[in-house]
């Protein structure tokens, strides 16, 4: 098989590979100070991403470039193989570390860096054809909207608001005041459908803003929490008083192994897949298919590429899922539990919003 162009043999491939591991154990990774990129000002972006790959290591901006080719052998990669597919996952974590997740969800089924780049040029083209397929995707979004799991009713307003402009702007009509009162309830009612009895039947329910809801949702649940606690009495003078919620921790734009909180499992799983993949591929193979120690030869490796990865895992971990994963002795178990978690909790979610959205129409 001929060698990818990326990486031709001799010694100055040698001396780059041993430079990018010697930026990897000095801590570096490609994801550091990767530029965040939320969906607005593609083109800015897409520069400053470029010039920050490059500027880590330019063979990990020319696998992103070139593509990478496909091993002859894919249990038994050769050594420029190795590396290219070490050059393609510092490029991936790092874009990965750069994405929202809303910009997350429409690439996470692709595995090649310059895959990736392209989709994210394609999405982010203006034209006709791009435009619709937006417009069809924010309705989709609006369709299911539902308020997450410990998320402060302010987050919730807020991310329904930013949808509904977005919508506004990709020429969605129907994006009204009553649209948006319609979607807001709609989210309240598995948390507190008396409210959204109470509010419907208000004389000036019609006109009502989103903002007018919201606040008396506030007000609804502050009562409500000062009545569990028995304090009617001092009701009146808290019923406006707003608890602001926890910042959320950023997922891994720092290059540390991306935080998990036991939420938005499956969009932690594609970051910590890239996450591993970047510290080195056979990490991420510890994690994925595990390993015997029959191979004497290499049992050693193996062991450290594993602790690695498990040392990895209990970074990113709250006290509670910290917990869970602690009894587990290899970093493939940890692995296909969190998996299993993952799946399990997706089946759970959709079957909950199928129940909202039917129970609703």
């Amino acid at each position: 098989m001929q060698q990818p162009a990326l990486l031709a043999t001799g010694g100055l491939d040698e001396y780059e590979y041993a430079r990018l591991e010697t930026l990897l154990m000095e801590g570096g990774s490609a994801s550091a100070g990767a530029p965040r990129f939320n969906g607005t000002d593609y083109e800015s972006w897409r520069f400053s991403m470029r010039l920050h790959l490059g500027a880590f290591h330019y063979r990990v901006w020319s696998i992103v470039e070139t593509g990478l080719s496909s091993c002859v052998d894919e249990a038994n990669p050769t050594a420029p193989e190795l590396r290219n597919i070490h050059y393609n996952a510092q490029a991936m974590n790092a874009i990965y570390c750069a994405l929202s997740d809303d910009q997350l969800y429409r690439i996470w089924h692709l595995d090649i860096a310059k895959e990736v780049w392209e989709a994210l040029r394609v999405i982010h083209q203006d034209t006709p054809i791009i435009r619709e397929l937006k417009v069809k995707q924010l309705r989709e979004k609006m369709k299911f909207f539902a308020w997450r799991k410990n998320e402060h009713p302010i987050s919730m307003y807020s991310r329904l608001m930013n949808l509904a402009s977005e919508m506004k702007l990709h020429g969605c009509q129907e994006v009204t005041d009553s649209y948006v009162v319609r979607k807001i309830l709609h989210a309240i009612t598995p948390r507190s459908s008396t409210f959204v009895t109470i509010i419907r039947q208000r004389p000036n329910f019609e006109e009502l803003t989103p903002l007018d809801v919201l606040h008396n949702f506030q007000v609804h649940d502050n009562m409500q929490e000062l009545s569990r606690r028995g304090m009617r009495g001092y009701a009146r003078a808290k019923v406006d008083t707003v608890t602001p919620s926890k910042p959320a921790r950023e997922a891994g734009c720092s290059g540390e192994a991306p935080h998990f909180d036991g939420t938005h499992s499956l969009s932690w799983q594609r970051r910590m897949k890239f996450h591993l993949f970047s510290m080195h591929p056979l990490v991420w193979r510890a994690v994925e298919t595990g390993f015997s120690c029959a191979d004497e030869a290499n049992e050693e490796s193996n062991v450290h590429h594993s602790a690695g990865a498990i040392c990895a895992f209990y970074r990113a971990m709250d006290d509670s899922p910290y917990n869970w994963i602690s009894p587990y002795k290899s970093a493939k178990e940890i692995w296909d539990d969190l998996r299993k978690f993952s799946e399990a909790g997706s089946k759970s979610m959709l079957s909950s919003l199928r129940q909202i959205w039917t129970g609703s129409s």
